[in-house]
């Protein structure tokens, strides 16, 4: 799929309406000379240097070039069918299921900050005291982790009020109170 870039929820509802298919080697041996002498080195001086190949350009290219070819028998996708109902439906149930393992990582990312909970409250106001760049980046990654855990236990109101306290001395710093208005920690 991704050497022809080709949709996954598409593959995943032809391969649930179709039959089963019997397994067949790509032709790609016949491919590569299909494609121009520079693309060819081109694409294997980016594979030499572990460049990633996101475009598909090459692949592309060698599929269109393969197909176009006069006395093309394309025996490998004869029987594959899907209607767009299919696809919308494969596509939902993976985004489904995608939604309910970030879900299951939010709420096990919570449990593990919940568990060590008051030792960041009190990395909080060390990173603040350096006034460095650094330091108020994690202090201000801390602070929307703490809000969030306090958001899921229905306790925002504790939160703000803690945050508050704790930012008071630093209620001049531009560069805090930029960063703290990203993460939606001040108005």
């Amino acid at each position: 799929m991704e050497f022809f870039v080709i949709d996954q929820d598409l593959v995943g509802a032809a391969a649930t309406a179709s039959p089963p298919l019997r397994a067949t080697k790509e032709p790609i041996e016949r491919w590569v000379p299909l494609l121009p002498e520079a693309e060819r080195n081109a694409f294997l001086v980016r594979a030499a240097r572990g460049e990633p190949n996101r475009s598909g350009a090459a692949a592309a290219a060698a599929r269109g070039r393969w197909w176009a070819e006069p006395g093309h028998s394309d025996d490998a996708t004869a029987h594959v069918r899907c209607d767009h109902d299919g696809v919308d439906e494969v596509r939902r149930s993976r985004q489904e299921r995608e939604r309910q393992e970030a879900e299951r990582a939010r709420l096990a990312k919570l449990d593990a900050l919940a568990k060590r909970e008051e030792q960041v409250w009190a990395q909080v106001p060390e990173l603040l005291a350096r006034r460095t760049a650094s330091g108020y980046d994690e202090a201000v990654a801390h602070m929307a982790d703490l809000r969030d855990l306090a958001v899921h236990r229905n306790q925002r109101a504790a939160f703000d009020a803690r945050l508050g306290n704790m930012l008071a001395p630093y209620a001049t710093s531009g560069a805090l109170l930029r960063r703290l208005r990203e993460q939606k920690l001040a108005k």
